[in-house]
């Protein structure tokens, strides 16, 4: 997959990711910053001896319960690939950050249990001999009744 980021949006996620640590920092004192994806997302061992997948967000994913058709209200939405890097790597809880430096977690194996998942787009990923290749992406939702503030 090769997706193309403009140099402003690369900026702002660089900077946003370098905000979702500084936040989590004050919360949970951080041991080791282990990981960080092209997307800013971090892998964070705590000095607790937890591990986290730092996932910054501007909001909440608000049509979840028109989408989904419950009354459940707002809710959460992760790729499914990036749960699944959390649970390879023994991740102990998906942490979303937010721009009033709220914290919600929940465990990658609960998220995948009790989400909802959905194919969102497709992208071009590539092309092969001058024909574009396209793949699904797909996320999985779940209600803010399941994240638990820290």
């Amino acid at each position: 997959m090769c997706l193309v980021f403009k140099p402003r949006e690369l900026k702002r996620m660089i900077a946003d990711s370098d905000y979702a640590v500084r936040v989590f920092g004050k919360t949970i004192p951080i041991q080791q910053v282990i990981n960080k994806n092209k997307h800013g997302h971090r892998l964070i061992k705590g000095k607790d001896n937890k591990y986290y997948y730092l996932v910054f967000k501007r909001d909440f994913f608000q049509s979840f319960g028109n989408l989904f058709q419950t009354n459940q209200g707002y809710g959460e939405s992760l790729n499914i690939e990036y749960i699944q890097f959390a649970k390879d790597n023994k991740v102990d809880y998906i942490c979303f950050i937010y721009p009033d430096d709220k914290i919600y977690k929940i465990r990658p194996e609960r998220m995948l249990e009790t989400g909802k998942i959905r194919v969102i787009k497709d992208f071009q990923s590539e092309i092969v001999y001058g024909i574009p290749k396209y793949k699904q992406e797909y996320t999985c939702s779940v209600p803010l009744q399941e994240l638990e503030r820290i």
